[in-house]
């Protein structure tokens, strides 16, 4: 029986400059360039709530979050978990190992639960909740609110109601933040602290 042929895999050179070419578009981008804030404003009083946000223009926003999510979705080549892995086989020289450590359990670390607890809007009250975590968050704000027009996402993002929704969209940033962090190290280690040199195209 016949396999079917394997997707080629980008080799480790075109991806470290294909990296750094995307991390050179998300510090280009409008909505990082004009330093704009994130920020969200949740009152709750026993007789009503209110929920406001701040964000960059919604243009400027889908074109930061189409280059950034890019790190972070597990099918692309980018993603930061393979740039980990490209750059130790390429070699890192030995004064980034420490910020190379620092940066990859900063890393793991993204997805863990902080102040917010908001329960999955899929499942009935119960005792021990599933909690929405931040790449959920992100997932949800990203899918359901910016780019996509993805259904199951939306109606899990109305059954939330305003004030969760100002939860999910504080971690959504939270993860945003973190995820932007990671891909300026990388851009500065690929740039840098590189024991070869990658970048040059080759002729």
């Amino acid at each position: 029986m016949t396999q079917a042929p394997r997707n080629p895999q980008r080799p480790d050179d075109e991806t470290l400059r294909l990296a750094k070419r995307l991390a050179d578009e998300v510090f280009s981008s409008r909505a990082l360039a004009e330093g704009q804030r994130f920020q969200i404003q949740i009152e709750i009083t026993p007789d009503e709530h209110s929920v406001s946000f701040a964000e960059p223009d919604r243009r400027d926003l889908r074109e930061l979050l189409v280059l950034v999510r890019k790190f972070d979705m597990p099918s692309h080549d980018v993603r930061m978990r393979r740039l980990y892995q490209v750059v130790e086989r390429v070699g890192v020289k030995s004064e980034w190992k420490e910020g190379l450590e620092q940066a990859k359990a900063a890393y793991e670390a993204r997805d863990e639960l902080r102040e917010f607890h908001v329960q999955d809007p899929n499942e009935p009250p119960r005792e021990q909740p599933t909690w929405i975590r931040p790449r959920q968050a992100f997932e949800l704000w990203v899918y359901a609110d910016v780019i996509h027009d993805d259904y199951s996402k939306e109606v899990r993002w109305r059954k939330l109601g305003p004030p969760a929704q100002g939860l999910v969209r504080q971690m959504a940033h939270d993860y945003l933040a973190a995820l932007l962090e990671q891909v300026a190290f990388m851009r500065r280690l690929i740039t840098y602290g590189l024991e070869s040199t990658v970048l040059e195209e080759p002729s």
